[in-house]
């Protein structure tokens, strides 16, 4: 099967390239690796984006292995587009978590309980053509 093109969402570019800038400054060898393994990650979602678990439906998940990020995405017939790129720890003491993709995660999970997207609820509205999440979630 060939592999689908990969888009960004504008904010999901910005978490990553915000993520590689705080590994580069604290060591390059983390950086390179991150920059690595995410590279590996976004490949293997294009050559098979529907081997990963349903996330908030009908986006999907996959958990870097190396690193604590999760790409959070949406499969379309012609391409895959990536919503975040979210920091995935707990804080051990405070409990507070490191994701600065929180809200963003937040609102998927928002849009998909508003419209429909989890069993019991109902469509309240379409998506609009101004929300680019809302885009980029239910076509």
């Amino acid at each position: 099967m060939a592999s689908k093109p990969v888009q960004f969402h504008p904010e999901a570019d910005q978490e990553y390239l915000s993520s590689l800038a705080w590994y580069k400054d604290r060591s390059l060898t983390a950086a390179l690796d991150f920059e690595s393994e995410f590279q590996r990650a976004v490949s293997a979602i294009a050559e098979a984006p529907e081997r990963w678990p349903v996330y908030f439906s009908p986006c999907r998940r996959y958990v870097l292995h190396q690193f604590p990020f999760n790409i959070v995405y949406r499969s379309f017939e012609n391409e895959i587009y990536v919503l975040a790129v979210a920091h995935g720890t707990v804080g051990r003491a405070t409990g507070e978590s490191g994701c600065g993709s929180e809200p963003r995660l937040a609102l998927i999970q928002f849009h998909n309980e508003l419209w429909g997207a989890y069993p019991g609820t109902r469509n309240v509205r379409s998506a609009s053509s101004k929300d680019p999440i809302a885009k980029a979630v239910w076509p």
